[in-house]
């Protein structure tokens, strides 16, 4: 047959709250590992490879809180590692 194409991507969030701290620190790294396969008639093409970005940034509390404020700080954490990856 031939062709194939696999993206895959896995992100790891470490988020540091204390409750002596007006902020809330989030670690994000994101790993993407692409494969690709050809053959058939395309005499071969292969290629295999990951890349890995790291990022950090801090919710202040005072201007945004909840659950749903971290949920939208680390999705686009998230969202801009896979875009800076692509």
């Amino acid at each position: 047959d031939g062709k194939s194409g696999v993206w895959d991507a896995v992100h790891i969030v470490e988020v540091r709250d204390s409750s002596n701290s007006n902020y809330v620190d989030f670690k994000l790294s994101s790993t993407i590992v692409l494969n690709v396969q050809v053959s058939p008639k395309g005499e071969q093409t292969e290629l295999s490879a990951h890349l890995t970005r790291q990022a950090e940034s801090r919710l202040d509390r005072r201007k945004k809180s909840g659950e749903d404020a971290q949920i939208m700080q680390v999705g686009s954490m998230i969202e801009d590692n896979e875009n800076f990856l692509r």
